[in-house]
């Protein structure tokens, strides 16, 4: 989809993206408040460019705006996770060759995500076999670690309370069900971070005037039906005896409750078009369901009781363009 224009546009561009992904980069260096929302978008002027004027473009981007943040870094005297940032730049190239192969949202999503997974797993394994590294103790340790050191962070805004002694007697456990979560938790954070990037792009793309993938109506998007069994399976699987097996069966659960609950979110988009609900109570809709488990919870319901009742149907008609 690699697309000509101007000269003078495509240059303004480049250096756009390339300034917008070291801002990013950098923002998802820090501590602060919108650490993980650079982290999430950090792929979007990677994919953009990848997207619109080819993969190579996207590369020296990734190139270039990984230079800059070093040279800051090294500047200010600032650490980063370097592996993290790679692959949250490399996920915008990967996500623009999915996109170019004109596939629905589900097979972009989870098929960007499982590609994401597995190059990690490889560069992972490969750097373990020549180095002798042993990356389970490593994920454990570094889970740990990273327990400790929000509960110091905490302990010294807050002070000693009662919920910080509570958490320090349990940091072990805590630390071990992160450790056993962490395939579905690993997924869950790709793919969120996929679809965000796809909605993203498409909205980018649009206010610039370049073309992009068709995606279809994505507040008619569902799972196919037959997806439900997994997740009764698992949920069954918890009840039997044998850590393993409760262990893998959550790790589906989760998994498959995070789809569903993606479907729930199309349900509502479907049911605030149907109404044509202002687009700033559709905003603030969206940020109450991010933000509080019970609405969180009962967009979830509405996406697995819709594999049944199909609320579309109930609704009745098409819905209107955004």
């Amino acid at each position: 989809m690699r697309e000509r224009g101007p000269a003078g546009t495509v240059k303004k561009e480049f250096v756009l993206g390339v300034a917008l992904s070291v801002m990013a980069f950098l923002t998802a260096s820090t501590l602060s408040v919108f650490s993980t929302l650079a982290a999430i978008f950090a792929p979007l002027p990677i994919l953009y460019f990848s997207l619109h004027h080819g993969r190579g473009a996207g590369l020296l981007i990734l190139s270039l705006s990984l230079g800059l943040t070093a040279a800051v870094l090294a500047f200010v005297g600032g650490q980063t996770s370097w592996g993290h940032l790679f692959f949250s730049g490399f996920l915008g190239i990967l996500l623009a060759e999915m996109l170019k192969r004109q596939m629905s949202v589900g097979k972009t999503v989870v098929g960007t995500t499982l590609l994401v997974l597995a190059l990690g797993c490889a560069v992972i394994a490969a750097y373990s076999v020549s180095s002798g590294f042993n990356p389970l103790q490593a994920t454990r340790a570094y889970i740990d670690r990273t327990l400790q050191e929000g509960l110091d962070l905490y302990l010294r805004v807050e002070g000693s309370s009662a919920e910080g002694e509570a958490f320090r007697s349990r940091i072990g456990d805590i630390g071990s069900a992160f450790f056993h979560l962490l395939p579905s938790l690993a997924f869950i954070g790709t793919a969120f971070t996929v679809f965000m990037n796809v909605l993203a792009g498409r909205f980018a793309s649009r206010r610039t005037g370049r073309p992009y993938p068709e995606l279809g109506d994505l507040s008619r998007w569902r799972l196919p039906d037959f997806m439900i069994w997994p997740l009764l399976l698992a949920g069954g699987a918890l009840l039997v005896p044998g850590e393993a097996i409760r262990w893998t069966a959550m790790n589906v659960v989760i998994v498959f409750l995070f789809l569903y609950f993606l479907q729930g979110l199309s349900v509502v988009s479907f049911f605030f078009r149907k109404k044509n609900v202002p687009l700033f109570l559709r905003g603030a809709g969206y940020i109450l369901i991010f933000v509080h488990q019970i609405p969180l919870m009962v967009v979830c319901l509405f996406g697995i009781t819709d594999v049944w009742l199909d609320f579309r149907k109930i609704l009745k008609g098409p819905a209107p363009a955004a």
